[in-house]
C-alpha cells in the first residue's frame, strides 16, 4: 500500500475463521516511525501517517487473530509512505493542505496523539447559525486518543502565515453548533502558531464523554461585529466582501431604518432609494467602496461575506474618489485612541503619520477627508500643513474622500 504522510489510514483486513469463529484481534506495529492507533484491537484501526521529509518510510504491522479455540494466526501488512511535497514547516510537523488550498502543520505537544487527521469545508456543514465569516484554512477534524482518561493534551496548529487582526479560534460541534473557541488556543508572538488545549470529555471533545478518545473540528475564524451607524448621513465602508453584492441584499440587516445611500464611482454618482429601488442605479455595494448612507435612526449594519484583505488592489482615478478602508485595524497618529465607534474587536494601532495607511500611493494624493460622528475631517500629507489637519485615524466602517493627481493602483 502507497500513501501520502500525515493522513488518517484505516487498516482494512477480512480474516475468517470457518472452525471456531474468531475470538480477538490485535494490531502492532513492527517497523517504521512509530504511530498510534485508534482501537489496537478493532479489525480496521485507523492511524495517522508520520510526516516524511524527501523520500519515503515503510511501516510494517501485524496482525495477530485469536480465534475461540485458542489459536493464533499473524499477518503483515506493508505500507509506503512518500513525501507529500508541502515544505516551510519543521521536520517533525505533521503537513496537510487546508479545504481552502492553503497548507497548514499540526503537532502534538503533550498528552496524548493523533489517530485521525482530516481537513473539512465548511460549507458542507448545514448548520450555518454562528458560524464565523471568514474560516481561511477551513476546519481542522481531528481524532485522538489521550494518555489517560479525562485527561488533557496541547496540540499547535503551525499556520502558513501570520494571522490577521481580529482572527481567532471557533469550533464546531453537532450538538452546540458553532461557538468561540479562543478561550483554549494560545497564539505565540508573531500569531504563526495556535496551541490548542483539548480535554477528554471537556472543552474540546465533541462526544463529552470521558472515554480517552477526543473528536475535534476547530478553525481561525473571523466574525464581523456591525458597523454603528447614526441617525442622519454616514460615510461608511465594507471592510467585508458581501456574499452577495446587492444593494438591498447587503443593507437588509438595516431595512426601514434608511432613507437612501450614495456612491461616487469613476467621477458619477450613483444611488439607491429603498422605497424606489427600480429608480436607482447603485445596484451593487463592496469592500474598497465609500459610502454615504443617510438614517432614520441609529442601526448596527450587520455584513455576511468575506473578510477583505488588505493587499486587495483598487484602482484610483486622477481627481476625487469616494474610498472605503479594508484594511484589518485602525491606524492612529494621535496620543489617544479615536473616540469614535469601531466594530467590536478591532485593533488599534498608534502610527506616526495616517499617511502611513496611504503609502502606496504616497506623493500622489493632496488632501484626505472624513465625516464621523463629531464632524468632517481633514488630512493634508504636505508636511508643512500638518498643524491644520484634524484627522488622526482610518479604520474600519469608514469612508474617505481622497484626491489623486493621477490614476494609481491603491493598496493599503
Amino acid at each position: 500500500m502507497h500513501v501520502e504522510p500525515n493522513h488518517t489510514r484505516t487498516i482494512h483486513q477480512l480474516p475468517t475463521d470457518p472452525d471456531d469463529g474468531i475470538a480477538s484481534y490485535q494490531w502492532t506495529q513492527t517497523l517504521g516511525p512509530p504511530v498510534t492507533f485508534s482501537d489496537p484491537t478493532s479489525i480496521n484501526p485507523t492511524f495517522l501517517t508520520p510526516p516524511v521529509n524527501n523520500g519515503l518510510e515503510t511501516l510494517i504491522f501485524r496482525l495477530t487473530i485469536t480465534d475461540l479455540g485458542d489459536l493464533q494466526s499473524t499477518d503483515d501488512i506493508t505500507v509506503t509512505v512518500t513525501d507529500n511535497g508541502i515544505i516551510g514547516f519543521p521536520a517533525d510537523v505533521v503537513t496537510l493542505q487546508a479545504s481552502t488550498g492553503e497548507n497548514y502543520g499540526m503537532k502534538v505537544d503533550n498528552g496524548g496523539a493523533v489517530t485521525g487527521l482530516q481537513t473539512l469545508d465548511p460549507s458542507t456543514i448545514a448548520d450555518s447559525s454562528n458560524r464565523p465569516d471568514d474560516l481561511p484554512y477551513g476546519l481542522i477534524d481531528l481524532q485522538a486518543k489521550t494518555d489517560i482518561t479525562g485527561g488533557t493534551m496541547k496540540v499547535t496548529i503551525y499556520l502558513p502565515s501570520p494571522t490577521q487582526a481580529g482572527y481567532k479560534w471557533f469550533k464546531y460541534s453537532p450538538t452546540s453548533g458553532w461557538y468561540d473557541f479562543s478561550g483554549n488556543a494560545a497564539f505565540n508572538a508573531d500569531s504563526t502558531q495556535a496551541t490548542l488545549t483539548l480535554t477528554d470529555g471537556g472543552a474540546g471533545d465533541d462526544d463529552g464523554i470521558a472515554n480517552g478518545v477526543i473528536i475535534n473540528s476547530t478553525g481561525l475564524g473571523y466574525t464581523f461585529s456591525p458597523i454603528s451607524v447614526s441617525a442622519g448621513w454616514n460615510l461608511i465602508s465594507l471592510p467585508k466582501q458581501p456574499a452577495n453584492i446587492s444593494t438591498e441584499d447587503v443593507l437588509s440587516s438595516i431595512a426601514g431604518k434608511y432613507e437612501s445611500v450614495w456612491a461616487y464611482i469613476n467621477g458619477q454618482w450613483k444611488s439607491y432609494d429603498p422605497e424606489q429601488p427600480f429608480f436607482g442605479d447603485l445596484t451593487t455595494m463592496q469592500a474598497g467602496i465609500g459610502y454615504w448612507i443617510k438614517m432614520n435612526e441609529a442601526a448596527d449594519l450587520v455584513i455576511s461575506g468575506s473578510r477583505a484583505s488588505s493587499s486587495d488592489t483598487l484602482v484610483l482615478n486622477e481627481g476625487w474618489n469616494l474610498l472605503g478602508y479594508w484594511g484589518s485595524e485602525v491606524l492612529y497618529d494621535s496620543d489617544d485612541e479615536p473616540m469614535v465607534a469601531f466594530p467590536p474587536g478591532t485593533v488599534n494601532t498608534q502610527v506616526s503619520s495616517v499617511n502611513e495607511a496611504f503609502s502606496t500611493i504616497d506623493g500622489f494624493y493632496t488632501v484626505l477627508r472624513s465625516f464621523d460622528v463629531t464632524g468632517a475631517h481633514t488630512f493634508d500629507p504636505d508636511p508643512f500643513m500638518a498643524i491644520f489637519n484634524d484627522l488622526h485615524y482610518v479604520g474600519p466602517g469608514y469612508g474617505y474622500w481622497i484626491k489623486l493627481t493621477e490614476s494609481k493602483s491603491f493598496h493599503y
